[in-house]
């Protein structure tokens, strides 16, 4: 198996994607396939409430309880991912897309692809390498969700292996594979908490329900460095806190717009690279947290007190995010 294929079953959760706390991330298997959930759906799709934005370069961190920024861009957003059976087509319509939101959805549909799919040369492109790899453990179910996501990247595999490698390299030049919860994870590696944070914030606030979600797993570890620097601050309840948090933001995203049904990409990624392959994509996220029983209800009360606040038109701050 290549380097390319290894690393995206084995590398630790980032979006994409898509898609919850540390203390869990580290029970996580492999790294789930990008935030990629597949052109609009034939059910009507949720809309994302009037979002505010933040431009993340050179902005401040607000203080806690400080008015958000004025709205930028009040139109409603649908997931443009919600189960597309083509990506190639999402790609090629949103990829210069003036709507960022727009334009990362196009970067997370090829992303869902390659290099997950990308043959080594001379190879035909197929799922069997990937098939073959599997556990026992959920087998049958992982298997149908490999073959169905192939069957979405099918026309991105059509373009070739040059082309495609062409692509990759002219989207990570430009930043676009890289989505917010790795820029936050590469801060924090880096010991640089405010941008850490200036990351997180621009993610929350940027009206793209797929970037929320992908800062949900470095969110714990963020909220603990930003707890440790709050005068007057209860350690212990700060890290519980965080822990609900970092389990509800993905559950957020699937209300503010992300498609979250059994057949999205994302239910498809938790399944096929996870073995999370039980219930709609909450359920699933749910699982993957393996969030005690006992603070379902916290994780759900977190959820419902962040819809408020976007609902609002208020979307917090990485440093408004603890009570």
């Amino acid at each position: 198996m290549s380097t390319a294929r290894l690393r995206w079953w084995v590398g630790l959760l980032a979006v994409a994607a898509v898609l919850v706390g540390l203390a869990w991330l580290q029970q996580a298997p492999p790294k789930p396939l990008p935030d990629a959930p597949p052109a609009p759906p034939a059910s009507p799709a949720r809309k994302l409430p009037t979002l505010q934005t933040l431009q993340t370069s050179g902005e401040a961190v607000p203080p806690r309880d400080a008015a958000a920024p004025a709205v930028a861009n009040s139109a409603e957003f649908t997931d443009p991912l919600a189960e597309s059976p083509d990506l190639l087509q999402v790609f090629q319509r949103y990829r210069d897309s003036g709507d960022p939101r727009l334009k990362a959805a196009a970067q997370r549909a090829f992303s869902a692809c390659t290099p997950a799919f990308l043959p080594r040369p001379g190879e035909t492109p197929s799922p069997e390498p990937l098939i073959a790899a599997l556990p026992a453990a959920q087998r049958m179910a992982r298997e149908e969700a490999l073959r169905s996501l192939y069957a979405r990247c099918q026309s991105f595999m059509g373009l070739g292996r040059d082309a495609l490698l062409k692509l990759r390299g002219e989207l990570a030049a430009d930043g676009g594979l890289r989505e917010a919860g790795q820029q936050v994870e590469d801060e924090l590696a880096a010991g640089n908490i405010e941008q850490a944070s200036r990351w997180a914030t621009g993610a929350l606030r940027s009206g793209d329900p797929a970037a929320i979600a992908s800062i949900a797993a470095p969110l714990e570890r963020l909220l603990e460095k930003l707890s440790s620097t709050r005068a007057g601050s209860d350690a212990a309840a700060d890290r519980i806190a965080a822990e609900d948090l970092a389990a509800a933001l993905p559950l957020l995203a699937c209300d503010l717009g992300m498609d979250c049904s059994s057949r999205s990409l994302v239910a498809l990624h938790l399944c096929a690279a996870q073995g999370q392959c039980e219930g709609d994509v909450e359920a699933r996220f749910l699982a993957r947290a393996a969030i005690d029983p006992g603070r379902t209800a916290a994780v759900q009360a977190q959820r419902r007190r962040l819809l408020a606040l976007y609902r609002q038109g208020r979307p917090p701050a990485a440093g408004e995010l603890l009570p």
